[in-house]
């Protein structure tokens, strides 16, 4: 099992702060796969399980037109509003969520004013 090294902050707080790093950059990278997905051009090298060729293109055709790109919302609870709220503050990408609905726990105020 990984360990703290010696000497390294071990507190529940610097433990937050490292897991809210990965979720940050999880949240990014589906919100990017997201976009490419219903992109007009498409991800030709997105897999999605069961649906092979024109089944998969159909599929993501079939919502396609119903989701504006360009005006996508998050709703995150607790850790989850949190992860969302800092990745749109360090991330800096003009497209990212124009609204943003969220609530989180006073324990995210610490990590947040780091």
């Amino acid at each position: 099992m990984p360990r703290w090294a010696d000497g390294e902050d071990s507190s529940l707080t610097r433990f937050r702060t490292l897991q809210l790093e990965v979720r940050q950059r999880e949240f990014y990278e589906a919100y990017q796969s997201f976009r490419q997905l219903l992109s007009p051009t498409g991800d030709e090298k997105a897999i999605i399980s069961d649906l092979p060729g024109t089944r998969r293109d159909d599929w993501i055709s079939s919502f396609r037109d119903s989701i504006d790109l360009d005006d996508l919302s998050v709703a995150g609870h607790s850790f989850g509003g949190g992860t969302i709220v800092c990745t749109i503050v360090n991330i800096q990408d003009d497209k990212l969520l124009r609204s943003i609905c969220c609530m989180f726990l006073p324990q995210m105020i610490t990590i947040l004013s780091r």
